[in-house]
This record gives structure tokens, sequence and C-alpha cells, in this order.
């Protein structure tokens, strides 16, 4: 046997017949790979691209024997502190504490393997208590139970010492009053019972939040302790897909590039999801080297050119129409591969998708889509402080602002989608970790200036600082308001304050709130209306434009008739519904002040149901204000608001439909009000019957013309609506109370959630 042995000591050892890492082209066959360059044998023979993937390919771990080692000299580290009477630094957060070993095998290496003689320096680790990453500016209330002031032992979050600190010797007295017991059997019981879930390493080799009665939140070994399952790549089977869907078109990168420069100038800064510098990075870096990246994905990028198609004029012959529709298809076919192993870029991109299908008119769609960026980003545990796995090193801080802004945009985007369609929200604020601080936004980053960007690629306006950042932070507690507004004034049941005088003091509690929010805003955020001059960026402009919104929203139920607002005197009643009128005119303003500076063809898609809440105030107003000043300044303010959704219809189809709705409302109002004028006006001193008021502003061409179509013999006749004589009160003089029961009641009360064409009363003849 030696002298076989050394005979064949210096003979060349012999060159295996396959690779041990296979192309893509063997990889997606399972086949073995003989690794011939350039191509290998098996790639010549079906006539493919012969790709090898370089890289970390998840398949090498440390050797078992390491983790142990390290394990053991841990453990012996604090073992001499003890000895010492030095505490041992506290465990870090819940991911941290993994036990990589069997209780038995440590134990019996522990005592196997003798103490080195001299050991390295050990830096405390920090505690991450939960006053700590919890921050000051927590909400208090039923919605947010763990708040700075509420302390909670450590305990309820993680175990009081790590599981692999030694037990102490029973002999030691002194170390009796300062040492917890921590048996194997203790450290089971605590993690067995704990009731906090924590970020752990899926099978996929993402970050996802297990809570506790899942199971899978007592801390394991990673991937490789669970089953390994077959997860499908758009890299490697989305070009096939696209294909067979028959939009499989090649798509230029400079046509790419332009699509996503409108998104990103457009779109993007008003609800801020995706940050633009690490996305082109993260593009170049995946193009060039075919890395692939959690903040990179061609369905991102699908979704961003299908929004930016929207706000382009320019034709492409060579790819189907409409170009936004062609690049949605492509994205949710992509979407339904990457759905298997989703991270980052797939929240990014459903949150993009649901507004592109809200544009599109696809409401179902997009509140699906809406709502698995909710449920996707609670997978990931964007919805959790990413602070204490920052400082326990689990992800970068690159990571954890990344994670902040996706969670902000999730977040608007779901309040948003609440407002827009009179639903709950997804995810209640009582289960939100996460701070957000506005001293903390864009923290040592050089400062980003904003400039407009549109097909001719060059406007004539100076380039300015661009506050997304602020904004962000801004526009998360603007909509934290929102879901208190919705749950007490527009309930889905019979919960809460129910009786007038408690809704109009909760209305103004929410006022003081959001007023006080107007006036703690930065100076970069600020809009004066006054000077007409200034110029501002187009998201502060819509940001300003949802605060007006969710003023309005949160007065609009006292338009209501006094008959249904008892306890409540009309003097409030009127205040109420001024608050309503001035936002209502505020936001007209605003929306000239964008038309002006830069047109309404380019806008973030959630301007259309701000437009849409403001027309609403306003058609009403025109047709039923008795002060003739109040109702020439609504039809004013009206046409501007129609001529907004006129323009904003060139890009979105949801304005359109805005538009047909405010049309029909408008035109019963106006048939309404030609029947009333011939019935003596009680408001009047000695008015004949029949004629209309002096000072009343005249009809334009567009409005006879609507009033003509429209006009019916019925309408001729008196209106079911009569008047209270009960309430002859002046300061209720603000509306012509014959359409309280139509108009009040039934389009406000209510809550005006319906987007297709009212349901009117029918007439009498």
């Amino acid at each position: 046997m030696s002298t076989q042995n050394s005979s064949s000591d210096p003979l060349p050892k012999r060159q295996g017949k396959h690779v041990t890492t296979a192309c893509l082209g063997c990889r997606k066959r399972k086949i073995k790979c003989d690794g011939i360059s350039p191509r290998c044998s098996n790639c010549v023979l079906y006539g493919q691209e012969c790709v090898f993937q370089h890289g970390v390919d998840k398949r090498k771990i440390a050797p078992k024997e390491r983790l142990q080692a390290l394990t053991s000299y841990c453990q012996q580290l604090e073992s001499l502190l003890i000895a010492n009477g030095i505490d041992v630094p506290p465990p870090p957060p819940l991911h941290v504490q993994s036990v990589l070993v069997d209780d038995q095998a440590v134990s019996s290496w522990s005592v196997e393997t003798p103490l080195p003689q001299s050991f390295p320096p050990v830096t405390p680790q920090p505690d991450f208590g939960i006053s700590e990453w919890q921050g000051e500016g927590s909400h208090h209330g039923r919605n947010a139970p763990f708040v700075a002031g509420n302390h909670l032992d450590d305990g309820y979050f993680y175990s009081e010492s790590s599981p692999d600190v030694p037990h102490a010797d029973s002999s030691n007295s002194d170390l009796k009053t300062t040492i917890v017991p921590t048996h194997s059997e203790d450290t089971l019981l605590d993690q067995l019972s704990g009731r906090m879930g924590s970020l752990q390493i899926a099978e996929d080799g993402q970050l996802r939040f297990y809570g506790a009665t899942s199971n899978l939140h007592i801390l394991h070994n990673g991937p490789l302790s669970l089953s390994r399952s077959k997860f499908r790549s758009p890299s490697e089977q989305g070009a096939d897909l696209l294909s067979g869907a028959g939009v499989g078109h090649f798509v230029d990168e400079s046509i790419e590039d332009h699509l996503l420069r409108l998104y990103f100038t457009w779109e993007e800064p008003s609800i801020h999801v995706v940050d633009e510098s690490i996305f082109w990075r993260e593009r170049m870096n995946c193009k060039a080297a075919g890395q692939v990246s959690t903040l990179y994905s061609e369905v991102l990028t699908n979704a961003m050119c299908s929004v930016g198609a929207t706000l382009t004029s320019r034709t492409y012959p060579h790819l189907p129409d409409p170009l936004s529709d062609f690049f949605a298809t492509r994205s949710k076919l992509l979407l339904e591969l990457e759905m298997d192993a989703p991270t980052l870029s797939t929240v990014q991109s459903l949150v993009i998708l649901s507004a592109v299908e809200a544009l599109l008119t696809r409401d179902a769609r997009g509140w699906l889509d809406s709502g698995m960026a909710v449920r996707l980003a609670v997978d990931l545990g964007l919805h959790l402080d990413p602070e204490p796995y920052v400082q326990a090193g689990l992800i970068s801080c690159e990571e954890g602002m990344i994670r902040k802004i996706i969670w902000s945009g999730v977040f608007v985007h779901d309040r948003m989608w609440s407002l827009y369609v009179g639903r709950p929200v997804a995810l209640d604020d009582k289960h939100i970790t996460v701070q957000f601080s506005a001293e903390e936004a864009n923290p040592g980053r050089v400062p980003r200036y904003w400039s407009p960007y549109d097909d001719s690629e060059a406007i004539d306006l100076p380039s300015m600082v661009d506050s997304i950042d602020e904004l962000g932070v801004w526009n998360v507690k603007l909509c934290g308001h929102m879901t208190a507004i919705r749950e007490t004034l527009y309930p889905d049941g019979m919960t809460g304050p129910t009786n007038a005088r408690q809704l109009y003091q909760f209305a103004n509690q929410m006022r003081d709130k959001l007023l006080g929010w107007q006036r703690d805003l930065p100076p970069s955020l600020a809009v004066n209306n006054l000077d007409k001059k200034a110029f501002y960026l187009p998201h502060v402009l819509q940001l300003h434009m949802q605060y007006h919104t969710i003023m309005i929203i949160t007065f609009r139920p006292f338009f209501a008739s006094a008959k249904t607002l008892p306890g409540l005197t009309t003097g409030e009643i009127t205040t109420g519904r001024n608050h309503c009128t001035n936002s209502a005119n505020f936001l007209a303003r605003l929306i000239q002040t964008y038309r002006r500076q830069y047109s309404l063809r380019r806008i973030n898609v959630q301007a259309v149901h701000l437009v849409f809440t403001a027309t609403l105030i306003h058609v009403f107003a025109a047709c039923a204000a008795t002060d003739p000043i109040r109702s020439n300044s609504a039809w004013k303010n009206l046409e501007i608001c129609c001529q907004a959704l006129s323009e904003l219809g060139l890009a979105f189809k949801s304005a359109s439909r805005a538009l047909e709705v405010i049309m029909g409302i408008k035109s019963d109002l106006l048939r309404r009000s030609k029947s009333n004028v011939k019935r003596q006006n009680p408001w009047s001193d000695g008015q004949e019957a029949g004629s209309a008021p002096s000072k009343k502003r005249r009809p334009t061409n567009a409005e006879s013309d609507l009033l003509q179509t429209h006009q019916s013999p019925q309408s001729q006749g008196s209106s079911d609506f009569g008047f209270n004589l009960s309430e002859a009160d002046p300061a209720f003089n603000f509306f012509d109370t014959s359409y309280d029961d139509f108009s009040l009641e039934t389009l406000f009360w209510s809550g005006y959630t319906n987007l297709e064409l009212p349901h009117f009363p029918p007439q009498e003849s």
C-alpha cells in the first residue's frame, strides 16, 4: 500500500469531467456541464448562449467546525468576564441570539477545550430597549400601545440573557445575587413563551418577519434549517413568458431612460417609494455585471415605465398601443414569477402598479395591488423599526434607510387608497413601530436638486433644491390623521360617537391638529398663497392640495341638512361648511398655480381624486348658494377644477370619469334650480315667484346649453324637496335648503365613495 502511494504522488491529479458550477443553460435543464470555454458542449448542442453566473451562489456556507469553534470561544469570553466579576454585555436583539449547536454539544466542547491564555478586548454591545428604538414620536392612544412612556421589561422582547452564557457555579455566593440562572431549559422556555416576532432569514435568503405564533420566530440556523423550495426567476423564464403573451418586444434603453426620468420627475416625489440614485446605481450594476439586486428588477422598471408612458406625448410605432398598458402587462407577467421569492423591489413595484391600475380606472385590481404591497411589506418587516437590526449588523445603514423610504411610500399609498375608495386601511397604526423624524431625513447626504423634464427635455426653469426626503416625512405625518378621520366620521358600522355634537367636536379637534401640521412645516415645504411670483416644487403644491382635501373630508358631513344634525346650532353648521368651502377655494388656487408653472399635463396620479373632491364642493356651492358673491366665486372655481380634470384626462382615464360624474351632478342641480325659481322663495322679501335674484351670476353659454339639453317637462313642476320654514335663521342662509334632502344628505353625509354616476331621486310630474 505504501509503495502504491509513493509511486502515485508525482502523477498529476486527474481533472474532473464536469465543473462544480454549471452554466445557466445547464442549470435550467438540470444537466451536468463540462465547463468548456467559450461554450460548453451542451450549449453547442442546443444552440444557445453559454453564460456562467459568477459570484455567490448561496450554496457554500461556513464549516460546522468553524461555527462551533466560534461559539465556544464566545462562551469562554463570557465565562472569563463572570469569573472576574464583570457584567456580561446585554444580549443583542432577537435575530442575533442564535443557538448554533445543541446545548450538550456546546457544554462538552467547553469542557474539553482549554481556555486560551489571552483574550482580545471585548467591546460591550449597546442595549436596544423599547424606549430607545421606539422613539419619542410614537402616536398615543388606542392605536399606539407601545410608547416611550410605557416601560416594558426587556424580557417582553427577548430573554434576559444570552442562551450561550454558561451556567454559573452554584458555590459562588457572590455571583448568586447578580447572575440570573441561564439553564438551557430556561432559555428554551423563554424562547417558547416569547410574544414578539423577529426578522429571520427565510428559505429564499431574504429577511422576513415571523410573529410568535408562527413558531418560526424561534431562532434557527437560517435558510438551511428550512425546507428548500424551487423558485421561478424572471431572468431565466421571463423572456419566454413575455413572448408567449405577445409583449416580448425589444425596448430600446433610451426609451426606458426617457420614461423613467418622466416618472422620477413628476410621479415619484409626491409618494416617495424609490430612491432615484440607488435605483440608477443598481440598474447599472445588474445590466453591466449580470448581478442580482433586491433593489432592482425588470418588474420595477416596467412598472415605472408604465407611469412614464402616461406622461409622454411621444409615439413609438414598433411598440403596442396604448404604451402604458403595454408596460403594465409586462410588469404584471414578470411579477407573477418574482412573487415566488419577493424582495424589496417587489414592494415598490406593487405600489406603482396599483397607481397604474387606478389611472386606468381598474380600481379593483389597483385596490388588490395596494393591499398586496402592504402585506408583502409586513412580510419583509418594513413596518418595524430597522435601527436595532442595523446596530446588530444584520442589515446595512443604507438598507435601513431604504426600508424606511419604501415603508413611507407604502403607508402613504395605502392611506390615499383608503381615501380614494372609502374603505378601511390595510394595516392598523398600532402594528407599526418604524419612526420617522424630520431631523433624520437625508442625513449626511449631499443636497439634491429638482428640475422639470418633459418630452422636449428642456424647460426654461431654474433647478430647485429638492426636499423630497422632508416631504416624505411630513406626508407620513399628514396621512397619520386620515385613519382616525375615516373611522370616526365615515365608519363602516355604528361605532364610536354617533351624535352630531360629538362628531362636530371631533372635527374641530382634527382641524386643530391639521392646522398645527401646516404651521410646523419647514420653509422648504411652505406655500404662500399671496405670492404669485414664487416658484414651488410640484410635489410641494400637491402636498398642500392633499392637506386641503383632508380638511374638506373632515368637515364635509356638516353639509347635511339641519334636521340630520340635531344638537348643533345654525352658526356651528355654517362654520363647519365655511371650513369646507375655504379649503376647496384654496385648492382651486393651488391648481391655478400648478397649471401656471408646470401645466397639468404631468402630475402625480393621486391629484385626480384631490381635484375631484374639491370640485364636488364647488358644484354644489355654485348651484345652491343663496349668497351671490359666494355663488359667483363657486362658479369660477368650478370652471377651474373642471378644466383641470379635462387636462388631467389626457393622461389619466380616472380624471375623465370624475369629470363625467361632476357634469351629471351639475346638470341635475341646474335642472332643479330652474324648477325652484318658479316658486316663492321664503328668504326673499316680497320677491315675485319665478324671478331670479338680480345679482345672481348668469350662467355661461356652456351652462345654458347643458341646462337646455337636460331640461325635461317633468322638471317644470314642483320639487319633492320643500323648504323647512323653521330654519329661517340668517346664519343658516348659506345654501338653498330645498337641496338639503337631495345633495347635502345624500351626497355628503354618507360619503361620496361611489365613482359611478349617482342615482338621483325621481321627480314628481
